[in-house]
């Protein structure tokens, strides 16, 4: 392929995301897509080092490799499940927050995939060119 077919075909991402992909979103869509996933593990973080900040497991490490733990804990909750520390010795407001954090991570991604509904697909006759 040449380098003007090339162009052509990443302009057509750039100005149609979601003809080609599901997830691919247009830039103010991304942004706050960041924005509210940064918020959700800043304020699980936080609750974190407020509520289970002394736990039996991680009581005897440094302050850099709790907050690490912290911040590997809050981030896995909504995306893979793992756990840093036993689920048995968080407080129950803790848990409670995981919870939540696990059924509301969903709805940003869902209402972003609304909002930019992909347009219909363009017929051959488009193509051809």
């Amino acid at each position: 392929m040449n380098d003007n077919c090339l162009e052509e075909v990443y302009a057509h991402l750039l100005r149609n995301p979601r003809t080609c992909y599901a997830h691919l979103f247009p830039n103010n869509q991304t942004l706050w897509l960041i924005i509210i996933v940064m918020v959700f593990n800043t304020i699980q973080t936080l609750f974190f080092c407020v509520l289970d900040w002394n736990l039996s497991s991680i009581n005897d490490l440094n302050f850099t490799e709790k907050i690490v733990i912290t911040l590997f804990q809050s981030a896995t909750t909504r995306n893979s499940g793992t756990n840093v520390v036993s689920l048995v010795e968080f407080c129950s407001p803790m848990l409670v927050l995981m919870v939540a954090m696990m059924y509301i991570s969903v709805y940003p991604v869902y209402l972003t995939r609304q909002k930019t509904r992909a347009p219909k697909t363009l017929g051959a006759e488009h193509w051809k060119r």
